[in-house]
């Protein structure tokens, strides 16, 4: 199911300030120079009903005479160097989830590390998450919504976060630019409700906490950094202009069930807080391999209705800087051992259901708290 494309119409200053390039195969340009792009944004012109919001710090902006936000290699920032001694994040990672709902087989999640890219002469990963509904659920509710996030290869920072929906009677698009030297962001989003026949906008400039991680940047994020028992990591997050507060604890040691077996892995809790409040609704738990690698392996968290569990089932290392292929995660004896049935039905969606509305309701909560529960179990505004 492809996403249906989505004009967003930002200004093509700002388009270009944050274009994305391959990386050479020659070590990348110098960073250029250059004034900030402007922030002007046309209004959009659609024949559909339209409701519009404007972010609340445009005017503002525009008040104090501020012309817009630097892309990479043009912010007013000291860019620290965050890179971990050995980097756990290889080109060519690639990892498989198995996602089920009040114990249902509802879909899939799929993780990957593209090829780096390079955005105005500062290198970046490229990281991309998949979410899509299994056959079976599709016939209630169908959707298939991806994430991309650019983020600066030294300082571990994002510049640039995309996300395109493409669900039953629902289209999104999401578009958010960082620039964390102005503490700023620009926003560009995007929600059709097709069978109401309602689009929602929001667009314009955003305050920004620097260094702040995106919702699927947080979670490479938290793999380069160290984990000890008892330990509380904490970082600023932002998902649609607002700001949060993660907090990652590392609970302890265990061995967790996968699709490959069991494995050794840190069991941790995320919190969620805006302005000092806890946000989400239940907990919501990560367990990541124990080895410098740190994948992973499995999420549990509360939704409005039920849970949401993610397991790992399959996982590429890709190819480390000098060449080596990565081990992948050890079980309990060295290597991964047979695990337990998780009890998940196949079935037990009822195609039936197609025509309840309270049924599909139940489906499309779930699937729009997917992403945000695998990363951050941030509670939808």
């Amino acid at each position: 199911m492809a996403t249906k494309p989505v004009d967003m119409s930002i200004p093509p200053e700002i388009a270009k300030a944050f274009e994305v390039k391959e990386l050479p195969a020659v070590a990348a340009a110098p960073a250029a120079t250059g004034p900030s792009a402007k922030a002007e944004a046309p209004a959009s012109k659609r024949k559909k009903k339209t409701r519009k919001r404007h972010a609340k710090d445009d005017k503002k902006a525009e008040a104090e005479g501020v012309a817009g936000i630097a892309g990479p290699g043009n912010m007013d920032f000291v860019i620290p160097n965050r890179r971990p001694q050995n980097d756990p994040i290889c080109v060519g990672e690639k990892l498989w989830m198995d996602v089920t709902w009040l114990n249902t087989k509802a879909g899939e999640f799929e993780l990957e590390v593209l090829p780096h890219k390079v955005m105005n002469g500062r290198k970046v990963y490229d990281l991309k998450g998949t979410a899509r509904t299994s056959e079976l659920f599709s016939l209630v509710y169908k959707a298939e919504d991806f994430v991309e996030s650019f983020v600066d290869f030294e300082g571990w920072f994002p510049y640039k976060f995309l996300l395109h929906g493409d669900e039953t009677k629902h289209i999104r698009n999401n578009l958010e630019l960082f620039d964390h030297g102005a503490r700023k962001q620009y926003i560009a989003t995007y929600d059709n409700r097709v069978q109401k026949g309602e689009i929602v906008e929001d667009k314009g400039f955003k305050d920004l906490t620097p260094l702040s991680q995106d919702s699927l940047s947080a979670i490479y994020y938290v793999r380069t950094l160290p984990f000890e028992i008892g330990k509380v990591l904490r970082f600023p997050m932002t998902t649609n202009g607002n700001q949060w507060e993660t907090e990652v604890s590392v609970l302890g040691r265990e061995e967790v069930s996968t699709k490959m077996g069991y494995m050794k892995a840190f069991k941790t809790k995320i919190e969620t807080r805006f302005k000092g409040v806890l946000q989400q609704q239940g907990d919501a738990f990560m367990w990541f391999s124990d080895d410098e690698r740190k994948y992973l392996l499995r999420f549990e968290a509360k939704v409005r209705i039920g849970s949401v569990v993610g397991v790992t089932r399959k996982i590429e290392t890709g190819v480390s800087p000098d060449g080596s292929t990565p081990p992948l995660p050890q079980g309990p004896s060295g290597k991964a051992t047979e695990a337990k049935d998780d009890a998940t039905k196949t079935s037990g969606v009822n195609p039936g259901d197609r025509g309840d509305p309270n049924q599909r309701g139940r489906h499309r909560k779930w699937f729009h708290e997917l992403l945000e529960s695998v990363s951050s179990a941030v509670k939808k505004k």
